[in-house]
């Protein structure tokens, strides 16, 4: 299936070689890409954004607060958002609290092979994209209901 809508991925990691490489590989794919080297300062990236943010890819372990902790805050301002967490570090612990509370679609370590990375951003995609439809076309539904009824 191919994309129908622009879709803007925010990348969050304190290793700035980490968001030039992830830039890198997703600037190809025509993404708009905003970047944080810290939670906070993705948090105002998200406040700052005029347009929806569909795809959040976080490091867990950051100065100042976790990936989870991050994505936590980052769903109350777009609940919509498909997050995925990165990590160098294999904490159980850490999945655990990330898929409980951060309500992360994928867990993925470090170092990531780029075409598997890239193939499970473009289904997610693909489904945000479904779920939006569905959603405009429940919309839509009742919104022709509501008109025809009168």
């Amino acid at each position: 299936m191919e994309l129908k809508y622009e879709h803007t991925l925010l990348l969050v990691d304190d290793e700035h070689a980490i968001i030039r490489a992830l830039k890198r590989l997703f600037r190809k794919e025509g993404y708009t890409i905003l970047t944080a080297e810290s939670g906070p300062e993705g948090i105002e990236q998200l406040k700052q954004c005029r347009t929806p943010v569909s795809m959040i890819i976080s490091d867990q372990r950051m100065p100042e607060m976790s990936g989870t902790q991050f994505i936590e805050q980052a769903k109350t301002l777009f609940p919509e958002a498909i997050c995925y967490l990165l990590s160098g570090y294999s904490d159980m612990d850490a999945v655990i609290e990330a898929v409980n509370k951060g309500e992360i679609q994928r867990y993925l370590t470090k170092p990531w092979d780029d075409e598997d990375l890239l193939l499970q951003v473009r289904q997610s995609l693909e489904h945000y994209e479904l779920s939006f439809e569905n959603r405009r076309l429940a919309a839509l539904t009742i919104d022709q209901n509501k008109t025809s009824a009168r």
